[in-house]
């Protein structure tokens, strides 16, 4: 039996889906103070058996299913963050999140000190092989040298970032996107051999100073001093012809910015909430804009990022056959969304 198959019969379980259950009530009631339990605590915890719902997380960590994913990370953060579990039952807890690649929940739940720091020495050690072996497979490094650990899903997206001319991803909201963007944009500003402009373009205005922010913290944090960063549509200033440059668009920006400097080189495109690209009319102005980008500068390189859909290759359909593709879907999640 496949590791996939074996996770769907788990989840279709009776007796996994009434434990998993109440591990969701008891999850949102430790959250909300004000909700009443129909029934006492104590028969909430007597009712799950913690060490057999952990093992049925285990094999669901390894599906590619959202719900599975979703059902072992909400087993996994319950049992780590309850006082009736024991340690053991905790640091198995953590040898879930590692195989979901989920490094952030460790932190907090150390942070928390729901699990002491040197939790790893307590894992047996074929156990601590694999996630090493994990670790290394899943990290990169920046420009100082030092390691970032990835989740599985912005690893895969790194990877064919750097062999693809165009990219089109898809997962949900809480997979990691927008980190793994950055990442990459940040490749581009701290390659000293080249200096480039990164167009990247949000779906509203509402979003532009938000980005803008994200951007302005991740160019303090890195000391990057010849980077120029603009959401207005106008060419940059003489002193920073020598710099790499962001801009945050709209796409109705975009077309300002492409009417007034036509001539002017972009190198990289990304395009958020890309799903959009087929709303209407600002859908097809979109679609008009990467078509001229395309034409003037046919060593572009577009990212498309969009929420989870089934189809991330219709993005890449009317771009051109004779360069690199890859589409990537997921339901990979980092967080839960209550």
């Amino acid at each position: 039996m496949s590791r996939q198959s074996l996770a769907d019969k788990i989840y279709s379980l009776e007796s996994f889906q009434k434990q998993f259950k109440l591990v969701l009530e008891d999850t949102v009631c430790n959250n909300f103070n004000e909700l009443k339990r129909e029934t006492e605590r104590d028969t909430y915890i007597q009712s799950i058996d913690i060490n057999n719902i952990l093992s049925c997380a285990s094999i669901l960590q390894q599906s590619e299913k959202y719900e599975h994913l979703d059902a072992s990370l909400r087993i996994a953060q319950y049992v780590i963050s309850s006082s009736e579990t024991n340690e053991t039952q905790k640091i198995a807890s953590t040898v879930i999140l590692e195989g979901l690649t989920n490094k952030p929940a460790i932190k907090l739940a150390i942070k928390r000190q729901l699990v002491s720091a040197d939790y790893k020495k307590s894992i047996p050690f074929p156990l601590q092989l694999q996630m090493i072996g994990r670790d290394i497979s899943n990290s990169i490094f920046d420009f100082n040298e030092a390691p970032i650990f990835l989740n599985s899903f912005q690893k895969e997206v790194y990877d064919k970032s750097i062999v693809s001319d165009f990219l089109s991803i898809s997962a949900p909201t809480s997979a990691g996107k927008s980190f793994i963007l950055y990442r990459i944009i940040l490749n581009y500003l701290t390659d000293k051999n080249v200096k480039t402009t990164t167009v990247y373009i949000v779906p509203t205005r509402a979003l532009i100073s938000q980005v803008e922010a994200d951007f302005r913290e991740m160019i303090n944090t890195y000391r990057l001093n010849d980077v120029y960063l603009s959401t207005v549509p106008q060419q940059p200033e003489d002193e920073f012809i020598n710099s790499n440059k962001i801009l945050v668009f709209t796409q109705e920006r975009l077309h300002w910015f492409r009417t007034e400097y036509p001539l002017y080189k972009i190198d990289l495109l990304i395009v958020d909430e890309a799903q959009k690209i087929d709303d209407g009319s600002r859908g097809v102005l979109l679609q008009q804009k990467i078509e001229e980008l395309l034409l003037d500068f046919p060593e572009i390189k577009i990212l498309f990022s969009s929420p989870y859909t089934s189809n991330p290759e219709f993005l890449l359909n009317e771009l051109p056959d004779d360069r690199s593709k890859s589409p990537i879907k997921t339901e990979f999640i980092a967080v839960i969304k209550t």
